[in-house]
């Protein structure tokens, strides 16, 4: 099983400009997996609320089963976390992506 190489998001170009994620998948239990990696906040901007988004592809990339997981806590510009997702179902190719963030404002802390 591959993962699949691309990234995909919600909002086109916003993953590639905001963020970079790196992961890779690990056998779980039975017929689930783990996906773990980091995401890397490369917008140089703060930002906080980050959930990600994991789909299950089958071989022709038909949707099989999708999760979003919250990685919680803020994302200074130029900073990474690291994340598990656990009880990802099988599949022949996934895909990992940003589904939702805040931006904090210019001058402002995260709380």
């Amino acid at each position: 099983m591959v993962p699949s190489a691309s990234v995909t998001t919600t909002t086109p170009g916003v993953t590639e400009q905001w963020f970079k994620l790196d992961w890779s998948v690990q056998p779980e239990n039975g017929d689930q997996r783990m996906i773990d990696g980091h995401v890397e906040n490369v917008s140089g901007r703060p930002v906080m609320n980050v959930q990600l988004l994991v789909q299950s592809l089958d071989a022709s990339g038909a949707l099989l089963a999708q999760q979003r997981q919250w990685l919680g806590g803020g994302l200074p510009g130029g900073s990474r976390t690291y994340f598990a997702i656990r009880h990802v179902a099988a599949a022949d190719r996934y895909r990992v992506s940003v589904w939702s963030y805040s931006a904090v404002e210019a001058g402002k802390r995260p709380p």
